[in-house]
């Protein structure tokens, strides 16, 4: 029971520092520039978590450069 509330306790902190280091950053940036932040912000969370893979991220990154 404790370890699942510190397992708990950890996810929240994380999601509030990711949450808030991504509204800081944007309220700096160009409206232009905001979509493709959170959506390098998305998919590094998402490689990190292993839910996509390295040459996928590449390939969506570089386009079709990657795969030459």
């Amino acid at each position: 029971n404790k370890l699942a509330a510190r397992q708990k306790r950890i996810q929240n902190i994380n999601d509030y520092l990711t949450y808030q280091t991504w509204f800081y950053t944007i309220r700096g940036l160009y409206e232009e520039d905001r979509l493709m932040f959170t959506l390098l912000m998305a998919l590094r969370i998402d490689l990190r978590r292993g839910r996509i893979r390295y040459d996928e991220f590449q390939v969506l990154i570089k386009g079709g450069a990657s795969l030459d």
